[in-house]
């Protein structure tokens, strides 16, 4: 490189002509190297830390992505075991009704026709009831079609329980 140094005086008023000297320097071809090598090297680095901040970058995207559509997933099982679970307590109480149908209601009519039945194989015995066995035979047969008009509600019943599980 070369370098030029120029200089202008003035004395007692008068400016004198600009005086220059010129003179080159040359680095030493150790330093020039060793400058040309540490800035390859710095150059290095930084693209090594650009791709590691892209990639970083990149993973963290493809990580929110997934977490996102997991979540999502979680969601779609979340709303599907709600719904199956309020199926179950449906059914639930389905069948607690039924069960209390059958100890209850159903008991009745088929009490009546039991005593009714020993009424009549017993029928000298309980002449004190003032009833003709015709009579007796009539409420066996009301309660005989309580008991099926009950038990053909509870087929309906659990007919359209299997329709709406179907």
């Amino acid at each position: 490189m070369t370098y030029t140094f120029e200089v202008k005086s003035e004395q007692f008023g008068i400016e004198s002509d600009i005086a220059s000297i010129s003179f080159s320097v040359e680095p030493f071809s150790m330093k020039q190297h060793l400058f040309r090598l540490l800035t390859l090297f710095g150059l290095f680095l930084a693209g090594y830390f650009v791709h590691v901040f892209y990639s970083k970058l990149k993973l963290g995207e493809s990580l929110k992505k997934q977490v996102d559509e997991q979540t999502k997933e979680l969601q779609e099982r979340n709303q599907t075991l709600e719904r199956v679970l309020k199926d179950i307590e449906e059914q639930n109480s389905i069948l607690r009704e039924v069960a209390w149908v059958q100890s209850h209601e159903l008991r009745g009519p088929l009490s009546r026709m039991l005593g009714l039945i020993d009424v009549m194989k017993n029928y000298d015995q309980f002449k004190s009831i003032k009833k003709e066995k015709s009579e007796l035979l009539n409420e066996i047969s009301i309660a005989a079609n309580e008991l099926d008009e009950m038990i053909r509600k509870l087929n309906t019943e659990i007919e359209e329980v299997e329709k709406s599980d179907s």
